[in-house]
């Protein structure tokens, strides 16, 4: 007969960098590092919800000039956004 096809969830992930960064500032502790929670972060969406299809990071142009690198090497997709 018909077999009932298995739902996979898929998940985009946008992250607003400034307010990480605010975040960071608050709670960071000394053996932190962006890479670690960045990881951390993607595992546990992963393991919750499902595949991640695409993460987008949002930021003004001069953090994307300072964190742009790093943030492409996660494989993330950088979105800038001047501030207001």
């Amino acid at each position: 007969m018909w077999k009932k096809k298995e739902r996979k969830n898929k998940a985009l992930v946008l992250i607003d960098f400034e307010n990480l960064m605010i975040s960071w500032q608050e709670v960071k502790p000394a053996e932190f590092s962006p890479e670690t929670g960045f990881n951390r972060a993607i595992k546990e969406i992963t393991a919750a919800i499902g595949e991640i299809v695409g993460v987008f990071v949002f930021l003004p142009p001069d953090r994307a000039m300072v964190w742009g690198k790093d943030l492409y090497r996660f494989g993330f997709d950088i979105v800038s956004c001047p501030r207001i």
